[in-house]
């Protein structure tokens, strides 16, 4: 889990009034975590650079849930592999593993 990307949470979250009951209630948890998402794509941020910002807040996430290692704090982590399918899917690039250039153009 990267700090700085941590941090960048954080942040949002604090300039959103957000409180850790609200990580509590799934719903809720999952509505935060779109805008999240929103906020990153109005930045203009790559769609890579996204991705990894999802996979340290669902690391994080999972921290909170974890009643050994991490807190304890929330029952189980709202963000699954499959919500995040739903939400931000991959593209067919992603998906087949293909290039993004055109293998036919002849420059």
């Amino acid at each position: 889990m990267r700090v700085e990307k941590v941090k960048r949470f954080r942040e949002f979250v604090m300039s959103h009034d957000v409180r850790l009951t609200d990580f509590k209630n799934r719903k809720k948890c999952k509505e935060f975590f779109i805008k999240y998402i929103e906020h990153h794509k109005q930045r203009g941020m790559k769609r890579n650079t996204i991705k990894s910002y999802i996979k340290n807040v669902r690391g994080f996430l999972n921290w909170l849930c974890d009643e050994d290692i991490g807190k304890g704090i929330i029952p189980s982590n709202p963000i699954s592999t499959d919500f995040i399918k739903k939400i931000y899917p991959s593209n067919p690039y992603e998906k087949k593993g293909l290039p993004r250039r055109n293998l036919f153009y002849k420059g």
